[in-house]
């Protein structure tokens, strides 16, 4: 991490920190019991999963 901050001050961006949005995705991602997934989601998952398209 201590050499993408060095980057970043290097190289002026707008893009967010990539290990941070990271972080941040993973929190907000496994964070919320309200974001479970139903039966028939996970069966669909399941299916688009399997599909060797």
């Amino acid at each position: 991490m201590k050499w993408i901050d060095k980057m970043r001050v290097d190289c002026r961006t707008v893009s967010e920190h990539p290990i941070k949005r990271q972080q941040r995705l993973l929190e907000l991602s496994f964070g919320s019991s309200s974001s479970s997934l139903t039966e028939e989601e996970i069966k669909s998952l399941k299916d688009l999963i399997a599909c060797k398209c």
